[in-house]
């Protein structure tokens, strides 16, 4: 699980959740608890500095989805959307990569050659 969900009255709600899906987070009826398991990589004094913990509020809906009402959802959507390092784009965008664009090929000592190498990086 990657997210702790609680509902409190007049339809709201709490999440708990992690930024990295390694984390694993559990709740009961009362309790929530976030672990992580370093894999025996820890360093010598035991610490080290982990991602955020997030917590968020909700506003429960008539309808759900499985266990997961549909206001719970859209909270934590909107929550993961927040960490996402590229903004939603209405158009595509161009990346030239090496391989595609024949890069070895180009005459770089003539002045065609250098300004097609500018135009790709």
């Amino acid at each position: 699980h990657l997210a702790a969900f609680g509902r409190l009255e007049n339809a709201t709600g709490v999440f708990l959740s992690v930024a990295n899906p390694f984390f694993k987070v559990a709740a009961d009826g009362k309790n929530a608890t976030l672990a992580f398991d370093a894999g025996g990589a820890a360093p010598e004094d035991g610490s080290f500095v982990a991602e955020p913990g997030v917590v968020g509020v909700t506003r429960l809906e008539k309808y759900a989805y499985d266990d997961v009402n549909l206001g719970e959802r859209r909270a934590f959507v909107a929550c993961v959307e927040s960490y996402l390092l590229d903004a939603p784009r209405n158009e595509s965008v161009k990346v030239n990569v090496a391989w595609d664009e024949s890069d070895y090929q180009i005459d770089v000592a003539a002045a065609a050659g250098r300004d097609e190498y500018a135009r790709i990086f």
